[in-house]
């Protein structure tokens, strides 16, 4: 069934290539893919199959339609199990294409009176029939009613009606009637209770491919014909249609078979060509490795490349290679003597080997050699060379002319030696380099392949650098190793400065290079190695500390003092006494005086009184002497000044003085005003 399909495909293909080469159909055809036949002669056009004259006998739908209804009864054999009115008036009158409806002419059949009538035409074929067209007897037309039509797949009993003609039929007409019998059947019977008039009776169908009621209409179906009424197609439609009805064209970048076919899908040489509808054509060809009109099929049967045009038996592949559809690639290389990457290029003269790699005049042959294609020496190798071409060190030697010497390589363990650069596959000892091991590191560098400078060991003292980078004299402290470059178990960090006891680990914990504690730290330190402190503080909600910055606290200490110092400040200002001042007079004002002391002045057992005069004020004065300061008390008398008794005091007062190192003015003393011009109101400087 499959391949009946694909068969099937490929007509339609190939017709649709036909209609395009030439431009149009074959005589006698028309439409897509040729497939639509004429049935109107010569008038017939070969693209749209419009007829310009009338139709072949039993065809209808000419003169500017497609004459693709046909009457599937005419000359058909008809035969009626009724008596006749006379034998002229027969069954076959029916279907012999003469429509005229006079009974005297002939053409007719006609069934004698009140007798039970039928009438049946083989059309020869199973039809899904449609229309129906009768020529009834123009004499007798209310005999057409209770008429009734069948459609059957057997000769010998109709089934039931597929039309009958209602009481109220119209008769006052031309006496033709078209009705609809749908179905599917070979045998079509009219019956009637009573006697028949049929003139003539064509039963139309449309053409395969055309549906409608004008049969105007084309489906493109791929197996069988559409429905000839609804124009669904049984299965799928031909290339470069779509739908139902298989009436539509394939969308853009479509094609095939129901327009499955996506072209972008295509292996085109030419990625701008076009792709046709129907097949999907590449302009110019496939691309290496894919064949078919569409390029969609990989090469087979053990083809490759371009156009599939290349046997992989043919290739000159070392092993057992698979060949890929495209390029036939040996996945294993060439023979020697062969090169490509499908190894079917030939050396030329002046190459031989796997791939053509190597060249003729690099042997070392005794004597002028051929060059054949494994580049075989004919009288064997020069002194120091080994294999049949000549080109690889003999005795453990290697690199430029074998002159090197693998033994002298400085290898670390047990190292292999190619012929070509005697590479050390297991690194260099200390103290040398190379791919080959065999040169020596410089003055300030060490190690397997000289990789580690000496300066960047931690030495004691004035080191030497040899080989190894051993220090003389010892590492720094915090450092180990022969060359000081790790820190030792007490130590960590970048220059190994820090000591791993200084940590603050819960638990005991490792320490590596970067002094990671294991777990956590106590409380109040942080850190990944728990070294910086944090201050502490209780939480008075749940009893647990807290920790707060001690630039907090600090804050908020300096902040309390310098409002201290602030307030003290302005009180005393508002405690200092104003001077007053009168006409030609000054006074002592004496009254508010406030004691300033401290608590040394207040307290030095050791101060020594002495007495002091200052303007004829008689001042008892107690001196402490502080570094860079003084302080004193003052017991002033004030004398009467305007009288006349000396030495007479009215008021005692007692001060505390300080005397700063700096010449400074005190405040007011607490006195009575003298009335005496140019005496002094207040103290002034003590120098």
């Amino acid at each position: 069934m499959a391949g009946m399909w694909i068969l099937t495909v490929i007509v339609f293909t190939s017709a649709c290539w036909i209609q395009v080469i030439i431009g149009s159909c074959p005589l006698g055809t028309f439409g897509d893919s040729c497939s639509y036949t004429c049935h109107c002669g010569q008038s017939c056009h070969q693209t749209t199959g419009v007829c310009g004259g009338v139709c072949d006998g039993g065809w209808v739908g000419g003169n500017g339609g497609t004459c693709q209804k046909e009457n599937v009864a005419l000359g058909r054999h008809a035969s009626s199990p009724t008596r006749l009115w006379s034998s002229a008036w027969s069954a076959d009158k029916a279907v012999d294409g003469n429509s005229n409806q006079d009974v005297q002419k002939n053409s007719c059949f006609n069934s004698a009176d009140y007798v039970r009538s039928s009438w049946t035409v083989d059309l020869g074929d199973d039809y899904r029939i449609h229309d129906v067209r009768i020529y009834h007897q123009k004499n007798h037309l209310p005999r057409i009613r209770t008429a009734a039509l069948h459609l059957s797949n057997t000769s010998k009993t109709p089934c039931a009606p597929c039309y009958t003609f209602p009481s109220n039929t119209s008769v006052t007409g031309n006496g033709i009637y078209d009705v609809v019998c749908g179905g599917i059947g070979r045998y079509f019977t009219i019956t009637d209770p009573t006697h028949l008039n049929l003139c003539e009776v064509e039963i139309y169908v449309c053409s395969p491919g055309v549906f409608g009621d004008s049969c105007n209409q084309f489906c493109h179906c791929l197996q069988a014909a559409c429905d000839p009424v609804s124009g669904v197609c049984p299965g799928d439609c031909r290339p470069g249609w779509q739908g139902d009805r298989c009436d539509t064209e394939c969308d853009a970048d479509y094609y095939g078979v129901n327009c499955m076919d996506i072209c972008t899908n295509r292996k085109c040489s030419d990625v701008n060509s076009s792709c046709d509808r129907y097949n999907g054509s590449c302009d110019k060809g496939c691309l290496p490795g894919w064949r078919g009109v569409d390029c969609t099929q990989e090469c087979n049967n053990g083809t490759y490349g371009a156009n599939c045009n290349m046997t992989c038996s043919e290739r000159k592949c070392a092993g057992d290679s698979s060949c890929g559809h495209v390029r036939g690639t040996c996945t294993s290389g060439c023979v020697s003597g062969w090169k490509g990457e499908d190894c079917t290029l030939a050396c030329d003269s002046q190459h031989y080997g796997a791939n053509c790699t190597k060249t003729c005049a690099i042997r070392h042959c005794v004597g002028n050699s051929s060059c054949n294609s494994r580049g075989d020496c004919d009288r064997g190798c020069e002194t120091g060379w080994t294999l049949n071409d000549c080109t690889e060190c003999s005795n453990r030697t290697y690199g430029q002319n074998c002159s090197e010497t693998c033994s002298e390589r400085k290898c670390a363990g047990d190292s292999s030696c190619d012929h070509v650069i005697g590479k050390c596959v297991s690194e260099c000892v200390s103290g040398w380099m190379g791919e080959d091991c065999k040169k020596e590191c410089d003055s300030q560098h060490y190690g397997p392949n000289c990789i580690k400078t000496c300066a960047s060991r931690h030495c004691e003292g004035n080191s030497s650098c040899n080989s190894t980078g051993d220090c003389d004299m010892g590492c720094e402290t915090g450092w180990t190793l022969d060359d000081c470059t790790a820190c030792d178990s007490q130590h960590y960090g970048v220059s190994c400065d820090k000591t791993c006891a200084s940590r603050h680990c819960v638990g005991k914990s490792s320490c590596n290079s970067t002094g990671h504690c294991d777990k956590r730290c106590e409380t109040g330190w942080t850190l990944d190695d728990c070294t910086a402190s944090l201050p502490q503080q209780n939480n008075p909600v749940g009893g647990e500390e807290i920790l707060i910055p001690a630039v907090t606290v600090t804050t908020i200490v300096v902040l309390v003092v310098a409002g201290a110092a602030v307030g003290v400040f302005i009180w005393r200002r508002r405690r200092r006494p104003s001077l007053q001042e009168s006409d030609f007079h000054d006074y002592y004002n004496t009254s508010h005086l406030s004691k300033v002391q401290t608590k040394q002045s207040r307290d030095n057992d050791e101060t020594q009184l002495e007495e002091q005069t200052y303007d004829g004020l008689s001042a008892m004065s107690r001196e402490i002497q502080g570094p860079g300061e003084t302080y004193c008390t003052l017991k002033t008398e004030k004398p009467d000044l305007e009288g006349g008794a000396s030495g007479e005091v009215t008021e005692t007062t007692d001060r505390d003085i300080y005397e700063p190192t700096e010449p400074r003015t005190y405040e007011t003393l607490d006195s009575t005003s003298r009335d005496i011009i140019g005496e002094y109101s207040e103290f002034g400087k003590i120098a």
